[in-house]
């Protein structure tokens, strides 16, 4: 059974190697958009809407880092694997790569954030992650985190790839190249994703949800 949500909120990699200036793959500037985070976050407590998180988590050698000429980054047990606590609610459930749950909508259900390890840049490679798409639909997916030009846009491009209402929030994305920046846009533009800033996420919300004592 398919459970349609209002709005889900999807937070990628916002985690210490990537989004700290002496991280392993900083992104430049990333911290930048910590304010915006802390009330996308703030804002998802206040009004009781699911956070479907990401977070890498390599082992040593993952091939991800030849395949992609990366530096070792967000190993398993290293502090910069480590998640920001700005991006952290304290009702959480973690799903490792290989683990699959068959009723992720439960885990939405009795958790305010569910938080799916990952070993590639593609979060729905995973089954459980796969499961979700398969199981919950929303009137509105709202993505931020980090990279734009890498696991932000292939997360966007696979909400909008099976119809689900995807916008990306662009003041709380950061792309490690503006270039990179500018094509990942442009792509996911063209699948249908639509863009929106977080003082419009705010404004939509207080409109359309009720706060809620979760």
């Amino acid at each position: 059974m398919v459970r349609q949500h209002k709005t889900i909120f999807v937070d990628i990699d916002t985690q210490h190697d990537f989004m700290d200036p002496h991280g392993a793959l900083y992104v430049p500037s990333a911290e930048q958009i910590v304010p915006n985070l802390r009330r996308l976050f703030a804002t998802a407590t206040e009004y009781g809407i699911p956070v479907v998180s990401t977070a890498d988590y390599h082992t040593t050698d993952d091939p991800e880092f030849s395949a992609y000429n990366f530096p070792p980054h967000c190993v398993v047990g290293t502090p910069g694997q480590q998640r920001l606590a700005d991006t952290l609610l304290a009702d959480r459930a973690h799903l490792d790569p290989e683990e699959l749950i068959d009723d992720i909508d439960r885990l939405l259900e009795h958790h305010a954030q569910v938080v799916f390890r990952k070993r590639t840049l593609d979060v729905w490679t995973s089954a459980s992650a796969r499961r979700l798409l398969e199981q919950v639909h929303a009137d509105a997916w709202y993505v931020f985190g980090v990279a734009t030009d890498y696991c932000v846009k292939s997360a966007a491009l696979g909400l909008a790839k099976i119809g689900q209402p995807t916008y990306v929030v662009t003041d709380a994305v950061k792309a490690i190249t503006p270039q990179g920046e500018q094509a990942a846009l442009n792509e996911m533009r063209a699948s249908g994703a639509q863009f929106v800033t977080t003082d419009q996420v705010i404004q939509a919300l207080r409109q359309t949800h009720a706060p809620t004592t979760r």
